[in-house]
């Protein structure tokens, strides 16, 4: 699942591709929600591992994004709510 998972060369975050039936595109979860919501520590090495140990809901939320945007080459998913206690993948968009 996070075997095409990558660190970003652009951002803070980990790039990942996401296959749908209507097509693939690409995203990138930026640091501060893999530290603030996933548990995540302050390096690079732990963005990737914490992306991989939540690829489904981290996925999700891509698709989610993407069916908001339709036609975007990449979805980026941000934290928007900081308060929140973010355990749905839902609410990161």
């Amino acid at each position: 699942m996070g075997a095409n998972a990558v660190l970003s060369s652009i951002v803070e975050g980990v790039q990942f591709e996401v296959l749908t039936p209507q097509g693939a595109f690409k995203a990138v979860v930026l640091a501060d929600i893999l530290m603030q919501c996933f548990g995540a520590g302050p390096s690079p090495q732990s963005w990737l591992s914490t992306y991989v140990a939540h690829a489904p809901a981290l996925r999700r939320a891509a698709i989610e994004e993407r069916q908001a945007r339709p036609g975007a080459d990449w979805v980026v998913l941000r934290l928007r709510r900081p308060q929140a206690a973010l355990s749905d993948a839902a609410m990161l968009r």
